[in-house]
């Protein structure tokens, strides 16, 4: 390692071009900095990495220096320095942007705001930022890797999702071709592969590459093949109707480009022969790429059959144990056999008031004195109670009240004691 970064080093030092050089340097070091001090390979490439004069860099040469240095920074345990360098650029950028000096600083600051830390605890520490800054390319696409890695793809889809949206619903100049940027519809593809949702795939590619047929970007090509490519497995008749302009597009920009040359072939085949006439020389003929293939053989071996089941979600949890038939042994456990009441007897009519309260029923008997009591004045033959009418005062009515019961005679009480 020492041998090749004296090599880098020295080769560095022969180059004349100032900028050249400071990148020749800043490669050597950065090779190097894995076995070295990151608060001295910091210092060195500070030192390297000074122009002088009219010398500047191109911007891309200046972004990734940029961000080795924040990568060093972040070795270092800089966290609030970084983060705060980094919101800055980010907060005076034009939003939303993709473009590569801007959109690779959310995921620096992701990291500060995070201190290095990965999984479950760095989610919950980037989500706020997520809601001051919702535009945010790198920080969403940080989020988003986090939470793959942690095999919770669903709220990736759905932050995703509303990232989307909120880019469709935006004014300003280049916001469609931030939505439909090749970065964000592939994984968009990918997440919406994890869940199985085909249809989805087709409708965001069919969204892209309609965007994208209309400029003329080559960064998005390989885009419009791959959306070609898939939209012609679907049988609507909407989503075959797009993969042919897509194709003759790609035609256009590329005329040596078989797989383009192939897939308007293939749009067009059943459709309007006379347009795909003139391609045909340049495909390899059938009987040739059929030439070894015994077709007999293959009619005996028969159709194999491919699984089309939706892709198993990331779980953790295991399989429900099944017995030899294959069924559920858990759910047998818990299948109980139906219980009857004691005294049931068949063809005999249940008690019509079983549903009621104890209390309520015609058999309830009280227990204890009082329930006695009450029953013995409720029944034929017990004491009766004498009652009388009060009139109250000012005519306000009157009210049933009971009589005392009578006192016993006088001469048993006690007399008072006094003078004789």
């Amino acid at each position: 390692m020492f041998g090749l970064l004296n090599t880098w080093a020295y080769t560095a030092s022969s180059i004349p071009e100032a900028p050249t050089k400071v990148v020749a340097q800043n490669n050597a070091m950065a090779m190097g900095s894995g076995e070295q001090n990151p608060y001295l390979t910091s210092r060195l490439i500070e030192s390297a990495t000074v122009l002088s004069g009219n010398d500047k860099m191109f911007g891309y040469q200046a972004a990734v220096l940029g961000r080795n240095r924040y990568a060093l920074e972040l070795q270092s345990q800089k966290f609030a320095g970084v983060e705060s360098a980094t919101s800055k650029k980010i907060s005076s950028a034009t939003s939303p942007t993709a473009s590569s000096e801007i959109a690779p600083l959310g995921v620096i600051s992701a990291a500060a705001h995070a201190h290095m830390q990965t999984g479950k605890d760095a989610i919950r520490e980037i989500l706020p930022i997520l809601e001051k800054r919702p535009t945010d390319i790198g920080l969403l696409l940080t989020i988003i890797q986090l939470y793959v890695q942690t095999q919770n793809p669903g709220p990736a889809l759905g932050l995703l999702q509303t990232f989307l949206k909120r880019l469709e619903a935006a004014t300003t100049p280049d916001h469609e071709d931030v939505r439909y940027a090749p970065g964000l519809v592939a994984v968009a593809v990918s997440l919406y592969r994890l869940q199985g949702r085909q249809n989805s795939i087709r409708a965001e590619l069919a969204k892209a590459s309609k965007h994208w047929r209309s400029k003329s970007d080559d960064s998005a090509m390989s885009l419009l093949q791959e959306a070609g490519v898939e939209l012609l497995k679907s049988s609507s008749a909407e989503d075959l109707a797009s993969p042919g302009a897509t194709f003759e597009n790609l035609v256009s920009n590329a005329q040596n480009d078989k797989a383009a040359i192939a897939g308007l072939v293939a749009s067009y085949a059943t459709t309007d022969y006379a347009k795909i006439q003139p391609y045909l020389q340049h495909l390899t003929a059938v009987d040739r790429l059929t030439a070894g293939v015994d077709a007999r053989a293959l009619l005996d071996a028969g159709v194999a059959s491919v699984s089309t089941t939706a892709a198993a979600p990331l779980s953790k949890k295991r399989a429900a144990a099944t017995d030899a038939d294959g069924a559920d042994q858990a759910s047998k456990r818990r299948r109980k056999k139906k219980r009857l009441p004691k005294d049931y007897e068949e063809g005999k009519q249940p008690d019509p008031e079983r549903w009621l309260p104890l209390r309520d029923r015609s058999t309830y008997r009280p227990k204890g004195k009082k329930g006695k009591k009450r029953a013995q004045e409720a029944t034929q033959g017990g004491m009766v109670k004498e009652e009388e009418m009060l009139e109250l005062v000012g005519g306000a009515g009157a009210v049933k009240v009971e009589k005392a019961a009578p006192q016993g005679g006088g001469g048993n009480k006690k007399k008072k004691k006094g003078k004789k």
